[in-house]
């Protein structure tokens, strides 16, 4: 006998097996779920807990355990529905559905005021102009944030909420349909297209601007300037 088993089964002889029982109970709570396998094929219906859990003591803490990260909030892809840059506030739909126990899909609701993630630090940033139907990611964070956000200081939690949506950072995250020009290259901020983009190599920055350079301010050039005059 495995020492998982002999604590199932010192669980069940001390009588606390109730706590096993309670399973079919606390299945029987959520909507559309069935406690036997027959009658969930049956309904069409899928079960919230496996039902090779059923009557177990560690099918029963597993059962629990779920039902509690239901509720938990992490880290999920999202697209943008409208972006304010002034504010740098987006409203973003969370694009993993919810699945019911009679299969149904359900859309996450959307999820307003976001702040978008922007690097930045020491007087610098980088700033993008979010597009509607940008892709990234949501980040819950662990703790309600709102005071925080009204401040920018040192704040103590609004209320009890922990590890939610409504607690989120947008990350833009440029997924798909994008164009790398030269592998050779070491960071590269471009358009999608690869069409206008700045380059950094080991000895050199490259520049591609098919409408020309423009430059606010004076140029100081230490070494030659090379003109290219067309054909």
């Amino acid at each position: 006998m495995s020492e998982l088993d002999f604590l199932e089964s010192e669980f069940e002889d001390s009588g606390a097996g109730m706590v096993v029982s309670s399973l079919d109970s606390l299945t029987s709570e959520v909507p559309g779920a069935s406690s036997s396998t027959s009658s969930s094929s049956s309904s069409g219906n899928k079960p919230s807990i496996n039902p090779a859990d059923e009557g177990t003591l560690v099918g029963t803490f597993r059962f629990i355990l779920n039902k509690m990260l239901q509720d938990t909030n992490g880290m999920l892809p999202a697209r943008v529905i409208t972006y304010d840059r002034e504010t740098n506030r987006a409203q973003v739909q969370p694009l993993i559905m919810v699945v019911t126990t009679d299969d149904s899909q359900v859309s996450r609701a959307p999820i307003a005021e976001v702040p978008v993630f922007q690097l930045g630090g020491g007087n610098t940033f980088v700033n993008f102009k979010i597009l509607p139907g940008d892709l990234g990611w949501i980040l819950a964070n662990d703790r309600d944030i709102s005071l925080f956000l009204q401040s920018y200081s040192e704040s103590r939690p609004n209320t009890f909420r922990k590890n939610n949506f409504a607690d989120s950072l947008f990350m833009p995250h440029l997924m798909t349909d994008y164009t790398v020009v030269d592998d050779d290259e070491l960071a590269v901020i471009q358009n999608r297209a690869g069409t206008v983009r700045v380059a950094l190599l080991e000895d050199q920055v490259r520049i591609t601007a098919p409408l020309g350079l423009h430059v606010s301010g004076d140029i100081t050039a230490s070494g030659y300037i090379t003109p290219h005059v067309p054909l």
